[in-house]
C-alpha cells in the first residue's frame, strides 16, 4: 500500500530527525516554564534565578498546565509548518516554504511568549486578590513573618525554597530547610 504524501513526511520527521525532537522537547518545554515563573516572581519582586537550581529549570515545565498546552501548540505548529514547506518544495515554490519556515516560527514564539505573560500576570492578579486560602506556617527558628495570621500566601516554591506574598506588599523567601510545618487553610474556617 502507497503511503499518503502526509503519512511519509511524518514518517521521515520521525525516523530522521528524532533526536532533533527530542532535544527541542528537553530545551524548549522547560524554558516556557521557566519564563512562566521568572516573570511571575518578578511581579513579586523575586528573582528566582537567584534561588533556583537545574532541577528547578528542569520541573518548571509541570508547575502549571498551561505550559504543557503551549509546548503542544508549538509542537504540533512547527509540525504544520514543516508540512507547509514540504508542500511548497514538492511544488517546486521553496522561496514560499523558506520564508513560512522564517517569519512563522518567530510568529508563533511570540504568540507562545505572550501567552505565558499573560498567564502569568493572571496568576500574580490572583494571589494578591485572593481570599480562598493563606498559609500557616512553623519555622525552626521562632520568627514572626506577619502580625495578621491571615496575610500570608503562598506563590510558588522551588527545590530550597517557599516564596510568600504578604497582604502589605512584601515578599519573603524562606529556605524550606528551616520549615516545621506549612499548612494552607481556607478562609472561611
Amino acid at each position: 500500500m502507497k503511503k499518503t504524501f502526509l503519512e511519509q513526511f511524518y514518517f521521515e520527521i520521525l525516523s530522521n530527525h528524532s533526536a532533533k525532537i527530542a532535544l527541542s522537547t528537553t530545551l524548549l518545554f522547560p524554558s516556557l516554564g521557566f519564563i512562566y515563573e521568572y516573570l511571575l516572581l518578578r511581579d513579586f519582586g523575586i528573582n528566582v534565578i537567584m534561588f533556583s537550581s537545574p532541577s528547578d529549570f528542569l520541573l518548571s515545565a509541570f508547575k502549571k498546565p498551561i505550559i504543557p498546552i503551549a509546548y503542544v501548540i508549538v509542537f504540533f505548529s512547527f509540525v504544520f509548518i514543516g508540512c507547509l514547506e514540504a508542500f511548497f518544495i514538492k511544488n517546486k515554490n521553496s522561496k514560499k516554504g523558506l520564508v513560512i519556515n522564517i517569519i512563522t516560527p518567530t510568529i508563533l514564539l511570540i504568540l507562545t511568549i505572550t501567552l505565558i505573560v499573560k498567564k502569568a500576570e493572571e496568576h500574580s492578579k490572583n494571589i494578591k486578590n485572593t481570599n480562598k486560602f493563606y498559609i500557616s506556617l512553623d519555622l525552626k527558628k521562632p520568627k514572626k513573618i506577619s502580625n495578621h495570621p491571615k496575610d500570608l500566601v503562598m506563590i510558588s516554591a522551588s527545590g530550597d525554597y517557599i516564596f510568600l506574598y504578604q497582604r502589605n506588599g512584601k515578599s519573603h523567601i524562606i529556605p524550606k530547610s528551616q520549615i516545621i510545618s506549612i499548612t494552607q487553610i481556607p478562609y472561611n474556617i
